[in-house]
């Protein structure tokens, strides 16, 4: 969010290749309607969770185990700040 803000989407690209190691030949700029559009147009997206993901402030809860998210689910999921990891961005 940062390196968009500070630089737009060149500086977000140029973040996100230098932090992952991996070459991004193009991006998508969606807002949240248009993103929670995009994964049902696909069908979802599949998760595998060892733990419970309990976030009331994303309207995410999902028990440990496969999962295949809706657009509404995988919202939550890349919104949550408290159910995943360290709160942070890269420990989900």
């Amino acid at each position: 969010n940062s390196a968009y803000a500070a630089g737009g989407p060149a500086c977000a690209v140029k973040t996100v290749e230098s932090m992952s190691g991996i070459r991004m030949d193009h991006y998508v700029e969606v807002d949240f309607t248009g993103f929670k559009k995009l994964v049902d147009a696909l069908g979802g997206v599949p998760l595998t969770t060892t733990k419970p993901i309990q976030d009331a402030s994303s309207h995410l809860s999902l028990a440990a185990g496969r999962h295949t998210l809706d657009g509404e689910q995988s919202l939550g999921l890349v919104r949550t700040r408290h159910g995943v990891g360290d709160g942070s961005d890269l420990g989900r």
